[in-house]
């Protein structure tokens, strides 16, 4: 295989896939994007998607790698299901079968929410996954069928699921905006509080964004050598886990950290109950990445905090 790795991303004007060109701007490997039109247009036609396949000049590319970062959210997949459907589950499968039949390494950004929405222990790799929504059954189903295909060593691939990110998105009208890290990060600096519109006390599995890029990093790395070591899924968290309440804690922390205050944490106390204790364990992230550089969530954090007020 050339050194220089032939890449396609989907999503790539999404939150993940704009990190994911900022982060390797300036690496050595060729990389092709999918716009979301295009992703519209193969969908609409689902039905001639060989067609599609066929004419779509981007497909006529031989390619080592897709990533597939693409996917419809939960508050999207719980407005219309039916669309969280055929992009999450059908999309995927179309990729899947395209990577089969060109040698393709396929890597699949998946989540955590396939263990369920309320957690309750320690969860790993080879724990039942228990989907309960419609996103997380829409990403379940997707794993499903490519799980099935690597066990008939049809083909090469990763799962990865991921926690919930911290990390700036590279636009103001980024859906990265959205997540509850990355939107308390911005209320803090911009108003000095932050509003916990949740309970409280659920638990989150924060994620690093830089974490998640060290990790793509690796598998490319590895897929350029060889791809025996890569393992199938991998749950991509820091091991631990915080309540929302914690997370804005130590956000607090941090913020006062530099500026020498601390911004107000608000939530309803109505809305509070118990949430029983629950990590998604990341031993094997851990194992793959061995002597790679640890991003924590605290030094994401810090740098979040002091980009958001340059820019301000």
């Amino acid at each position: 295989m050339d050194s220089r790795l032939k890449i396609l991303l989907t999503g790539s004007n999404g939150y993940l896939g704009q990190n994911f060109l900022n982060y390797f701007s300036n690496s050595n490997f060729d990389i092709t994007f999918i716009l979301r039109s295009e992703i519209d247009d193969l969908i609409r036609n689902y039905e001639n998607k060989d067609l599609f396949l066929k004419t779509n000049i981007k497909f006529k590319n031989k390619y080592d790698v897709i990533i597939h970062t693409a996917a419809l959210s939960y508050s999207e997949c719980k407005k219309d299901p039916q669309k969280g459907k055929t992009i999450n589950t059908l999309l995927t499968e179309i990729l899947t079968d395209y990577s089969i039949e060109h040698n393709c390494y396929f890597i699949f950004f998946s989540s955590v929410q396939v263990y369920g929405s309320i957690l309750n222990g320690i969860y790993n790799e080879g724990t039942k996954i228990s989907p309960d929504t419609e996103y997380s059954i829409s990403k379940a189903n997707a794993e499903k069928y490519i799980m099935n295909k690597i066990s008939r060593n049809l083909l090469k691939g990763s799962i990865l699921r991921i926690g919930n990110v911290v990390g700036l998105p590279k636009s103001k009208l980024s859906s990265g905006w959205k997540l509850f890290a990355n939107n308390a990060i911005r209320e803090a600096v911009s108003k000095k509080e932050i509003k916990i519109k949740n309970n409280r006390n659920l638990r989150r599995n924060f994620l690093p964004i830089d974490l998640l890029m060290i990790l793509l990093r690796k598998i490319l790395n590895e897929i350029n050598h060889s791809n025996e070591k890569i393992p199938y899924v991998i749950n991509v968290t820091t091991g631990e886990s915080l309540t929302l309440f914690e997370y804005c804690q130590l956000l607090a922390e941090k913020y006062n950290e530099i500026f020498y205050e601390r911004p107000k944490i608000f939530y309803d106390n109505s809305l509070s109950m118990d949430i029983p204790f629950s990590v998604i364990d990341n031993k094997i992230l851990n194992d793959f990445l061995s002597d790679d550089n640890y991003c924590s969530l605290d030094k994401s954090i810090l740098e979040a905090i002091k980009l958001i007020k340059n820019q301000n």
